[in-house]
């Protein structure tokens, strides 16, 4: 009874258009509908369903939802928050909602204790599902009509100034997005013809994204090596004269491609790639190239299949225990030095190529138990040496394995440079993996302003004879009938002083002493 009076003198000499077009007020109170606001008053049943509450259309076409409860009773706040939370379900086209506490005539709100408590508790949940807003004080008369009709355009100007900021950054992104298609269409349209004319152009045809075929070819599992993250195997979908020889393509995504040096650096590779596959200069121990794809996303390079493991893993499995032990005997070994030295030789003395990042896992390796096939690959920092001695001024490579001169000095010559790189490897070979780090104790990968690592190692090695008898000194047991052959080769392909340093043609007719390495360099010749 006291809940009816109080609402009928909070309403009294209104009507429904004091509180503004589309406002729908739902009671829980234990009140009948005042008079004028038949239309717009709605009971809230015990079980939180609204009367009427046909269908969500009919939710949404209003403008705001007032809901009349007591914070005192349990039961109309539970009734509330079923309401809140089936408005707030409609998502972004469900109206305001706000709530109307409602107790007792201001005489007697003033006798009841801890009305502020009451309230804060009853609140957080509501606030928590989706109410946006409490009318607080239980003003009446036109003060109410104010105070709802206030919070009503308080909201509208909210969701209005959100909407602008939302539009704003579509508009935004929108720009971005053109501005962004238009540095596309120039890098890889009219950049690539001007300073990359190699790399054919963009299939727009196909969709953006990791393709699922090249040419026809359908791309398959993944066979990453090292750092190659994006190597996959590739079945032919239909017959041809290369569908016999295993391939497999690496993806390059266009993404990180962002700089003009980017672009010619990758001129270079791709020139690189088709000169070591052409006709005249393909060679047993190289990966070949066949074609390269543009797509949206991704340059594609389709290539042969070096094998299941890099030259660092075979070495590592060398040296391992158990069943991962794999042991690697002293013809395997012969061939694998006659394979390495020879490739070398033959990329310095026909196409004249510089590899400038010879490491373990830039040689792909296939075996079987009759033999060993070693294939040089990974080519991104390669240079064809057009003029022999030129010189690079841009360091490459990787510690331990690039020449101290690389790093230490403003240029260098990386043909010699190579040379040491392979007698880096062939140190390995003979006494394990990450020999250097082991023996001299370095800290490798090193800060790349830290020249530390390629004095320490130009210190151990500047000796006369200093690799021959690390050489010596820690060949691994079974490969001491090399000792000769290779010391000698170390001694050559080890010295600091570039200008005395052998070339890989000279560290080839030095491995011909080896009776067996004859063998196998006769057998290369003839598979040639």
């Amino acid at each position: 009874m006291a809940a009816q009076v109080w609402c009928e003198r909070r309403l009294r000499g209104l009507v429904p258009s004091d509180f503004g077009e589309g406002v729908r007020m739902y009671s829980a109170l234990e009140a009948e509908t005042p008079k004028h606001f038949e239309d717009v008053w709605f009971k809230l049943e015990a079980d939180g369903n609204a009367e009427p509450f046909a269908s969500a259309n009919e939710i949404v076409s209003q403008n705001a939802l007032v809901i009349w409860a007591s914070p005192m009773e349990e039961a109309q706040m539970e009734a509330l928050n079923r309401l809140v939370r089936a408005v707030d379900d409609l998502g972004q086209d469900a109206p305001v909602i706000f709530w109307v506490p409602h107790t007792v005539e201001p005489e007697a709100r003033r006798e009841i204790k801890d009305l502020w408590t009451i309230m804060d508790n009853a609140i957080r949940p509501a606030l928590e599902i989706g109410l946006d807003g409490v009318i607080s004080g239980e003003p009446e008369g036109l003060r109410l009509a104010l105070a709802i009709r206030t919070k009503i355009k308080e909201s509208s100007d909210l969701a209005n100034r959100l909407s602008d900021a939302v539009n704003e950054r579509r508009s935004r992104i929108q720009q971005q997005h053109f501005f962004g298609e238009c540095v596309n269409s120039m890098f890889w349209d009219y950049l690539r013809i001007r300073i990359a004319p190699c790399i054919p152009p963009c299939d727009y045809d196909l969709p953006p994204g990791r393709p699922d075929h090249v040419g026809n070819y359908s791309i398959a599992e993944f066979v990453g090596h090292g750092s190659s993250k994006n190597v996959f195997r590739l079945k032919p979908m239909s017959s041809s004269a290369l569908a016999s020889i295993e391939q497999v393509v690496k993806l390059v995504d266009k993404t990180r491609i962002k700089e003009i040096h980017d672009l010619a650096n990758l001129k270079r590779t791709i020139e690189v790639l088709r000169l070591i596959s052409s006709l005249e200069w393909r060679h047993p121990n190289v990966v070949r190239l066949f074609e390269v794809y543009h797509l949206p996303s991704y340059l594609c390079f389709r290539m042969e299949y070096g094998g299941p493991e890099n030259l660092f893993l075979r070495l590592q499995h060398r040296q391992s225990t158990g069943d991962k032990r794999r042991p690697l005997s002293l013809a395997k070994t012969i061939s694998l030095v006659t394979q390495a030295v020879t490739v070398l030789a033959h990329l310095h003395r026909g196409p004249r190529v510089c590899h400038r990042d010879i490491k373990p896992e830039n040689f792909l390796v296939s075996e079987t138990e009759e033999g060993l096939r070693l294939k040089l690959a990974v080519f991104d920092n390669a240079v064809i040496q057009e003029v022999e001695g030129a010189i690079n001024r841009t360091p490459r490579g990787t510690l331990p394995f690039a020449a101290p001169e690389v790093l230490l000095e403003s240029e260098y010559n990386p043909a010699p440079a190579d040379v040491w790189s392979l007698g880096v490897v062939l140190l390995e070979v003979m006494c394990g993996i990450r020999f250097l780090e082991r023996h001299l104790n370095l800290q490798v990968p090193a800060p790349p302003t830290d020249d530390k690592v390629p004095r320490k190692i130009k210190a151990a090695l500047e000796d006369e004879g200093a690799p021959c008898r690390l050489l010596q000194d820690h060949v691994l047991s079974g490969l001491q009938p090399l000792l000769p052959c290779i010391g000698l080769m170390l001694n050559g392909m080890l010295c600091v002083d570039v200008p005395r340093r052998w070339d890989a043609g000279r560290a080839l007719e030095a491995l011909e002493r080896l009776p067996e390495a004859r063998e196998a360099l006769a057998r290369r010749q003839r598979q040639m």
